[in-house]
């Protein structure tokens, strides 16, 4: 048995407005920082879009009832973002 499944991109900035549009409209996962906004126009061509993940602090930098009239799953990972130094 096979899988095919498309290649993960990581990207280290945010993207402008309409670059951001072309590049979401054929992913099913996202990952963002708090730089990165999805507003209603960028989720609206976000036809495959099953699950974001917010890795900052908080989740206001993403159209919240957008998403949920979408389903669209949103989550927060602020842990993500902590160094963690050993205590030795």
């Amino acid at each position: 048995m096979s899988f095919n499944s498309p290649p993960v991109e990581a990207l280290k900035t945010s993207l402008p407005e309409a670059e951001l549009i072309e590049k979401i409209r054929h992913v099913h996962v996202i990952g963002i920082r708090s730089k990165t906004k999805l507003t209603e126009t960028i989720l609206r061509e976000a036809k495959n879009l099953l699950v974001i993940g917010c890795f900052c602090i908080g989740t206001n930098q993403v159209d919240l009832d957008y998403a949920a009239k979408q389903g669209i799953a949103v989550f927060n990972s602020p842990l993500q973002i902590l160094v963690v130094w050993p205590s030795w």
